[in-house]
């Protein structure tokens, strides 16, 4: 590891002019979805307020619009006098004779290049604050011109991408001389048989269950390391199932309206929903709506009895209280929906995991053809990818992965409903443990509905569930008939039948839970409470919390220029000086001051446009801003 004693800063002068000189020229660049900056990137002071004076005047236009084509540097002057401390260090370092050089010096030609350059030192910085080694990438400490220049070499060969994976083939390496599960690769037939059987009289192999006994009863409930995949056609509910499956898993009580009391689930698990479609308003009104037995309906017109409000509320408490966490996220790729898991199974200890939607977006297809290096893709091929990355993570992190895929519109002609209606790509059912497909009840359903009403049932069901797929068990080929409620996103078994329509006698399975704990919600210290501040406008609708103005602490640096009035850091050819007192982004307060957390993303290579990324942890980006 480095030295942590002493703070290396690595920055690259040019790279840093022609950025500042790019955004200041153009600021039209800030709501670019190609781009992401950060005050992070700039690891002096002084560069620091140049970009937060260019992010706040380019915000500043009457409806939140960036359609300022260009900011002079009177207009950084006036800016930042309102700031006194930064407009001190600005004026010592002859700022707007800098900004009006770095203006000059911009040449749109070479942005892309010089912009990749500012995010690989921003990305060795930003190793360096969560303590991960970078002198075997740029070591600044070096005197032998044969090793910088080798070393020098080396390193702008790479890409961003490049320096995060050295990251991981390191751990790798790690992994495979100390994880204990790499020691034995070869056993006998029967070892440890009878300590498997014995584990199963203690607890048998079942996950939780479904709303549906008899779909536990096939699949043996949400087994961990495993992926189910619910295919339907548009509008039938599919999202308004996951919700009431997650609100079942993550909150222990709901109401039983024919009982007239609140029953226990015994469960309480730690469940994510990551939603494309819905927002997290929506998606609560369905969980009330699942937790109180109270219709949406009336939920959101406000339009119901006194009984009815006091279940709500106490829905609304419990919802509060639970473990249960939601993501929403439009433009995404696979590495978005895998960086999403990772997040929440390390911080949250979730197991189990909701994705509304498997689907393509401009984003996955843009992401696929680079990482393939192959253009063209066919949507089966990219959405059987997807599906590959969502069976490895629920292997390799041992959760549960539930999610949905759209069927194809001829739906109703179709006789047999099973992985040849999947729109878009068939090949999706090869990777999943358990495949259905969920339809409205069809006209080829009458009959058999007639035979089951006809034994003195008087519930009809509304919908079916074809069991196409399901891996390691012997129910397989057969149809769950049941009753769902859009309203509460409730769903209550009838019959099963087999594919020809026999009704099958199945008994379903039952297992006692043992509730666990609850899980404590977050502390404070895992991320700093935000007061609530104004929104404003951005770019195609996105928001961004300017933030308030609070007082500035005087921890600022000197700075040097050098004859042709260019910014030049004290030390040696890195761009980089172990003896720079390095400031922590958290010190510096003001507008577009919060640190990110995160590494940053990988950029492409110079010749492709990088793609915007969406933090949960923070919300969504202005445009191309990570403040």
């Amino acid at each position: 590891m480095a030295n942590q004693k002493e703070k290396i800063v690595y920055s690259n002068k040019m790279a840093i002019i022609q950025v500042l000189g790019a955004l200041a020229s153009n600021p039209l660049i800030l709501g670019d979805d190609r781009y992401r900056f950060s005050v992070n990137d700039f690891p002096e002071d002084f560069h620091r307020y140049v970009f937060k004076a260019i992010v706040g005047i380019a915000l500043q236009s009457d409806d939140g619009e960036i359609d300022i084509e260009k900011i002079d540097p009177i207009d950084v002057d006036r800016w930042l006098k309102n700031y006194p401390e930064w407009y001190l260090v600005y004026t010592s370092n002859d700022g707007s004779n800098w900004l009006r050089k770095a203006m000059e010096a911009y040449d749109p030609r070479k942005f892309h290049y010089y912009y990749n350059l500012l995010k690989k030192y921003s990305l060795l910085n930003a190793m360096q604050r969560d303590g991960i080694d970078t002198l075997n990438i740029l070591n600044p400490n070096l005197v032998n011109p044969v090793d910088i220049m080798k070393m020098q070499e080396a390193f702008d060969s790479m890409s961003i991408k490049d320096i995060l994976s050295s990251i991981e083939v390191n751990l790798l390496d790690l992994k495979e001389k100390y994880d204990s599960s790499d020691t034995k690769a070869e056993s006998s037939a029967g070892e440890s048989i009878f300590d498997t059987l014995a584990s199963l009289k203690e607890s048998p192999e079942v996950g939780a269950g479904f709303m549906s006994p008899y779909l536990t009863t096939a699949l043996r409930g949400m087994r961990l390391g495993t992926v189910v995949v619910e295919s339907a056609p548009q509008g039938v509910g599919k999202s308004r199932r996951q919700a009431g499956e997650c609100a079942r898993l993550a909150i222990p009580q709901s109401y039983d309206v024919d009982k007239g009391e609140w029953v226990e689930s015994g469960y309480s698990m730690p469940t994510l929903l990551i939603s494309s479609e819905l927002t997290l308003k929506e998606v609560q009104y369905m969980w009330l709506g699942y937790l109180s037995g109270v219709p949406e309906e009336r939920i959101v017109l406000n339009n119901m009895t006194e009984s009815e409000e006091e279940r709500v509320m106490h829905a609304a408490k419990l919802i509060e209280e639970s473990p249960l966490f939601f993501v929403e996220i439009s433009n995404y790729d696979v590495s978005d929906i895998e960086n999403i898991i990772k997040k929440y199974v390390l911080t949250k200890g979730v197991s189990y995991v909701f994705f509304d939607y498997v689907g393509t977006t401009q984003k996955i297809l843009s992401s696929s053809a680079r990482s393939t290096k192959m253009s063209g893709l066919r949507e089966d091929q990219i959405l059987l990818m997807f599906m590959n990355r969502l069976k490895d993570l629920a292997k390799i992190l041992n959760i549960f992965v539930y999610t949905a895929t759209q069927i194809s519109g001829n739906w109703k002609e179709i006789k047999e409903a099973d992985q040849q209606m999947i729109r878009g790509a068939k090949s999706i059912a090869d990777k999943p443990d358990g495949g259905w497909v969920l339809l409205p009840v069809r006209e080829a359903d009458r009959a058999i509905i007639e035979q089951y009403q006809e034994k003195g049932f008087v519930d009809e069901p509304t919908h079916v569930m074809h069991l196409y797929k399901n891996r390691g068990n012997p129910l397989v080929n057969i149809r769950i008939y049941g009753r769902f409620s859009r309203n509460t996103c409730r769903w209550q078994d009838c019959f099963v039948t087999d594919f020809q329509g026999h009704m099958q006698e199945i008994v379903p399975i039952q297992v006692s839970w043992d509730s666990p704990e609850p899980q404590q919600k977050p502390q404070a210290e895992e991320q700093p409470a935000q007061e609530p501040a104004p929104k404003k406008k951005a770019p195609k609708a996105k928001k961004v919390d300017v933030g308030e103005m609070p007082e500035i602490v005087d921890d600022e640096l000197p700075f040097d220029f050098d004859e042709d009035g260019h910014f030049a850091p004290q030390g040696g050819g890195w761009g980089a000086s172990s003896d720079e007192g390095y400031v922590d982004a958290s010190t510096v307060v003001g507008p577009f001051s919060q640190e990110d957390p995160s590494i940053p993303e990988p950029v492409p290579a110079v010749e492709e446009a990088p793609a915007k990324t969406e933090d949960p942890a923070w919300g969504k980006p202005f445009g191309g801003l990570d403040f």
